[in-house]
């Protein structure tokens, strides 16, 4: 089945299984000065650039990007959500659903 067929319930299930078993949900911090806070970016890696394509056809936001970490290894492509406004979208899309990351999720969704 075609994700842009999906439900918006199926949409975020699927989104969230994805996040869970190929995500990441980040904490960076952007300097020493202001140590107290900090920027979430939430990636998701696969082989298969399409599948990327349509998670970000369907969310409307986010930046794909090609890695070849080492020469023998086959490319890997990333989505990646780095604005703030994106990364609560997707985190209030998901958080329903997530199991593994839902500890990442609810510290994102705490920052304030």
């Amino acid at each position: 089945m075609d994700i842009a067929e999906f439900t918006d319930k199926e949409f975020a299930a699927y989104l969230a299984a994805f996040t869970d078993g190929e995500g990441n949900i980040g904490f960076e911090r952007p300097d020493k000065v202001h140590r107290h806070q900090f920027f979430v970016r939430i990636t998701l890696a696969n082989c298969v650039p399409e599948v990327l394509r349509d998670i970000q056809s369907r969310l409307g936001y986010g930046s794909i990007h090609s890695q070849k970490q080492r020469e023998n290894w086959r490319e890997r492509f990333v989505f990646v959500v780095s604005n703030l406004a994106d990364c609560e979208r997707f985190l209030l899309t998901v958080h329903p659903y997530l199991q593994i990351k839902l500890a990442e999720a609810n510290i994102a969704l705490e920052r304030d």
